[in-house]
C-alpha cells in the first residue's frame, strides 16, 4: 500500500495488485529477493510474451515432464 512502491511498479507497467504473484515468482525458495533479482525480474516480466517465448517455455516443460516419466518408470520398477 506503499504510494511510491506503486509508483514504481507503474513505471514497469506492473499492476501493482499483482505484486505477491511477482514476488513468488521472482523468489528462489529462500523468501527474499534482492533488489537487482526485482529489477531483473520485473524488466523481464514487462510486456508482451512473445511467441518464441512461449515456444521455448513449451519446450522445456516437455523435457522436465519426460524427465519426471523417467523417473517414475525408475521408481516404479524399484517398488
Amino acid at each position: 500500500e506503499d504510494e511510491t512502491a506503486r509508483a514504481y511498479l507503474a513505471s514497469l507497467e506492473i499492476d501493482p495488485t499483482s505484486a505477491k504473484f511477482l514476488f513468488d515468482l521472482l523468489d528462489d525458495g529462500d523468501g527474499s529477493i534482492s533488489a537487482q533479482e526485482f529489477v531483473d525480474g520485473a524488466l523481464r516480466l514487462k510486456g508482451q510474451a512473445r511467441s518464441s517465448d512461449v515456444v521455448s517455455i513449451m519446450h522445456d516443460c516437455n523435457r522436465v515432464l519426460q524427465k519426471l516419466r523417467s523417473i517414475e518408470q525408475i521408481l516404479g520398477a524399484m517398488a
